[in-house]
């Protein structure tokens, strides 16, 4: 019974770690996606004032441009900016549409004092 149980646990614990793995936004990510730097140079760059509201997920945040809602991917490096950002911080964003995927990436992202 106690090697049944002991299993049965050690394969849920293994499962869920297994699912709590999160793909990183790096160059391999996006270019697993179709997006080269050219594209990303080819593509309009949006340029706004937003709000940041907060991390989605390890690669999503979600902001608020012109009183709408909108999710942007971000990479890595851009997370590491944004995570301790306060809510409601006012944030000036550069992003493109990435077509292919329907998502708005985000290029660049400033910080307002």
């Amino acid at each position: 019974m106690y090697k049944q149980f002991f299993s049965l646990f050690i394969f849920i614990l293994l499962f869920l770690t297994g699912c709590s793995s999160v793909p990183q936004q790096s160059k391999e990510y996006l270019a697993a996606n179709g997006v080269s730097e050219e594209n990303i140079q080819e593509q309009k760059l949006i340029s706004a004032q937003a709000t940041f509201i907060g991390l989605m997920d390890p690669h999503t945040i979600e902001v608020i441009v012109n009183d709408k809602p909108m999710a942007l991917q971000i990479t890595e490096e851009q997370r590491k900016i944004l995570e301790p950002l306060e809510m409601n911080k006012e944030i000036h964003i550069e992003y493109w549409n990435n077509e292919k995927t329907s998502q708005k990436i985000l290029k660049k992202v400033e910080i307002m004092e």
